[in-house]
């Protein structure tokens, strides 16, 4: 009797760390984007690198820039998907996240920048089993203009 209960109480350990840690991720994503939002930064450009087996102009890097919240451009030309993939404005990228994270993926990782709140390192594996679905995203100088 005495090992059933136990063992009962690590399961439900378990369970409630497993629970604080899914709701410190999704508190982490809106505090960072309440962070980011507040700021109000409309005007800044960033330099986007992705890990990935994608075409080697996706990879990057990338150098966008911003204005009024929109892309003008990506590595001084204007910004065009087919030749460098989709790219956000950072209050997009929250958003593209959060559709990336609804699909559940098997395992993710995402830090944020201390000062701005913007999302600096993006990991994403969607399938356990699956080779070559990794991807991750790095914003690098990050400039207020």
């Amino acid at each position: 009797m005495r090992l059933s209960t136990n063992i009962l109480l690590f399961l439900f350990f378990l369970i409630t760390i497993s629970s604080c840690t899914k709701s410190k991720s999704v508190d982490e994503f809106s505090t960072n984007q309440s962070l980011w939002k507040s700021k109000n930064i409309l005007n800044y450009s960033y330099t986007m690198r992705l890990v990935c087996f994608c075409i080697p102009s996706y990879i990057g890097p990338n150098t966008v820039r911003v204005v009024n919240g929109k892309i003008v451009s990506v590595n001084g030309k204007p910004y065009d998907e087919s030749v460098t993939g989709k790219l956000f404005p950072i209050t997009e990228y929250f958003d593209f996240l959060t559709k990336k994270l609804a699909q559940k993926p098997f395992r993710s990782n995402i830090s944020y920048n201390p000062k701005y709140g913007y999302p600096e390192i993006v990991y994403f594996d969607f399938s356990e089993g699956v080779a070559d679905d990794e991807i991750r995203y790095a914003i690098t100088s990050f400039i207020v203009n």
